[in-house]
């Protein structure tokens, strides 16, 4: 690999953010709380820490908003 590309790359960003309010909310709901707020203007971001915890709920609920309401 170039060593160019190689100084170039995006560093890995260790937690999974949403601004979706009922994701939010679903998350909470299952406990799973977010790490910290990052507020951009007028967009509010909840950060959360990658897991497969994390990524099980998220499976939950995209299921569930799809109608599969197990």
């Amino acid at each position: 690999m170039d060593k160019d590309k190689a100084k170039k790359r995006v560093p890995f960003d260790r937690e999974y953010g949403t601004s979706y309010k009922a994701e939010v909310k679903w998350l909470s709901e299952h406990g799973i709380e977010y790490v910290f707020v990052k507020r951009i203007n007028t967009i509010i971001t909840y950060k959360y820490k990658k897991n497969s915890a994390l990524y099980a709920c998220l499976a939950n609920f995209y299921k569930y908003l799809e109608g599969d309401k197990e």
